[in-house]
């Protein structure tokens, strides 16, 4: 899955957008720009472990916040830096969103990695998804 992100100006924090074709090729731009705020991948090293991660929502927008969460859980408590998102699906339910997603990446090492900000979580603030392609996702990190 090819990332499509960027950071945008925020005066404290770091505003993310991410975008894709699809709302799981959003949300794949939104982890790794998430894992990319707080180390940069070294992906010529050759080793890669598989991780996946699990998340749940009422709603889009709390299936992304949960998938943010569970990222910044598995990069700053697991020492796991996502290379890349190797498959990500996205189920819903009458009343309720699941994630599921395949990560492609190494535990941190001082001499593949370089640390990148201290992200702590994810804010609700400025939290927005569009419902039709693109679909776009704009979120804040605290750092």
């Amino acid at each position: 899955m090819e990332a499509k992100y960027e950071y945008m100006d925020h005066p404290a924090d770091i505003k993310i957008h991410s975008w894709g074709a699809s709302v799981e090729e959003s949300f794949a731009g939104a982890v790794l720009a998430t894992v990319r705020c707080m180390a940069s991948p070294n992906t010529e090293t050759g080793e890669t472990e598989t991780e996946t991660i699990a998340a749940s929502g009422n709603t889009l927008e709390d299936l992304l916040f949960q998938t943010v969460e569970e990222i910044i859980e598995k990069t700053l408590f697991d020492g796991f830096v996502t290379h890349s998102v190797a498959g990500l699906a996205i189920t819903q339910t009458d009343s309720a969103f699941a994630l599921h997603a395949e990560l492609v990446g190494a535990q941190f090492s001082e001499d593949r990695h370089r640390r990148g900000l201290e992200v702590k979580a994810m804010t609700y603030s400025d939290l927005s998804l569009s419902s039709t392609a693109p679909f776009d996702c704009y979120f804040i990190v605290d750092v």
